[in-house]
């Protein structure tokens, strides 16, 4: 099959789910339309041959597939906002002679620089240069070694959010991000990857000149000093977004090692040095407990954010996600203290994903946030990811996400839930005599 058959397999699997989420989130067509010509033309044709024996697995998801969906919701408004990343590293197949070659990412970021207004790389490259090119530069015999290291060859995943408008011109209007896996790097220098983390972000020109993000990130330091080591190695990305510095944010995601609700409370304020978090603890508290499957009310001694081990019959999980739960740090120019969120990985608690959807669905009432005579977010979600119903099982739903809105000081919070594909775990599409067939 040639390059245009594959593009063709991500455009009728991924595409059509994408194109499903916007009409659920009630996107305008020519924002729709803009979003899905970008899909279809620019990200899809980079994305290798559809899953197969030899595939390598992506990062990003639970089962290896290249994809995490979002819908993002904010209270002040009923209409969720969506979301995807993509892992578009070379791994179908891989490059033998440049394992970690990111040629096929940065053909989307070019066309990112040269469509997106108000499009900037002054961050976004010198991380890269910290936690990307090293390891890209070396033969490809380390770089090897480098992936059995870390556990995984993926160093950097983009992402995109998606506005219900269109440019000047008709096309996309949409925020882009980059999102660095700080473990090639680490594994690199010989250091945590806390400390890889923390080098780029010093490392960044400029960022000296911005008090307020060294000051978030000497909290994180601090925090993170009266932790055990093992909480250094628990970094799973520094994200940025393409915008200008001042703007951009600076995005550090934490696994939480926490048994307990307390414990996870105690990161999410970082132990008292992010105040005024108290007036959440309440909807916060219910949220993990509702989304994880349990009734509202059960004590933390049930399985909940914490726990550390997957289902034993669950195979192929990918290492990314075998933990229960991570913390997200917003670092910005306008706070010394980072923006925080609490996310839950509700697979692990629950029976299915209509159980943990449901649960979303009843904090949604509850606070107030349902739209009177709107579609429920089970409705959303299982009129978008269609390939199976939610009862039928978990893994649709990967994380629900709490926390202010990139904002430590202004009341408010944001809710996020991260969906994926399972294409590489419930395949649905073959190509016969290069011709798509549904499975």
């Amino acid at each position: 099959m040639h390059s245009k058959t594959f593009a063709e397999f991500w455009w009728l699997t991924s595409g059509q789910d994408l194109a499903r989420m916007l009409n659920e989130a009630d996107y305008s067509e020519a924002a729709r339309d803009a979003f899905l010509a970008f899909w279809r033309d620019v990200v899809c044709p980079q994305l290798g041959s559809g899953p197969g024996p030899t595939s390598g697995k992506s990062s990003i998801s639970w089962d290896g597939n290249p994809f995490e969906y979002s819908f993002d919701l904010k209270g002040s408004t009923a209409k969720p906002k969506v979301r995807v990343c993509v892992d578009a590293t070379q791994l179908r197949p891989g490059n033998p002679s440049r394992p970690l070659c990111t040629a096929t990412t940065r053909r989307i970021i070019a066309w990112m620089r040269d469509h997106l207004a108000g499009f900037d790389e002054t961050w976004s490259r010198a991380l890269a240069d910290s936690l990307v090119a090293p390891a890209e530069r070396l033969p490809a015999e380390q770089q090897r070694a480098l992936i059995a290291r870390a556990g995984h060859g993926t160093s950097m995943i983009l992402g995109v959010d998606v506005d219900d408008a269109v440019s000047a011109q008709g096309g996309l209007r949409a925020m882009g991000k980059v999102y660095f896996m700080p473990c090639l790097a680490a594994a690199a220098q010989g250091v945590s990857r806390f400390e890889a983390v923390r080098r780029a972000v010093l490392g960044i020109p400029g960022v000296g000149a911005l008090p307020n993000v060294t000051a978030a990130l000497g909290a994180l330091e601090d925090f993170m000093a009266a932790k055990p080591p093992a909480w250094r190695e628990g970094v799973r990305f520094l994200a940025t977004d393409f915008v200008a510095p001042g703007r951009a944010r600076l995005k550090i995601y934490l696994r939480c090692l926490a048994q307990d609700f307390e414990g996870l409370w105690d990161c999410y304020t970082l132990g008292g040095r992010i105040a005024g978090m108290d007036e959440d603890k309440h909807k916060i508290r219910d949220f993990v407990s509702l989304v994880s499957g349990r009734c509202e009310g059960d004590g933390d001694e049930t399985r909940g954010p914490g726990d550390d081990h997957l289902p034993a019959d669950r195979p192929g999980l990918t290492t990314v996600r075998k933990k229960a739960s991570y913390l997200y740090y917003s670092l910005s120019a306008d706070n010394p203290v980072p923006a925080p969120k609490i996310a839950v990985f509700s697979s692990l608690t629950a029976a299915n994903d209509r159980a943990v959807v449901r649960g979303l669905d009843r904090w949604l009432d509850k606070y107030g946030w349902s739209e009177d005579g709107g579609k429920s977010m089970e409705e959303r979600i299982g009129n978008s990811l269609t390939h199976r119903k939610l009862e039928e099982g978990n893994g649709i739903v990967t994380f629900f996400a709490i926390g202010r809105k990139e904002d430590p000081v202004k009341k408010g919070l944001s809710v996020q839930t991260y969906l994926t594909s399972e294409l590489y775990d419930r395949p649905r599409i073959r190509f016969v005599d290069g011709m798509p067939v549904e499975l």
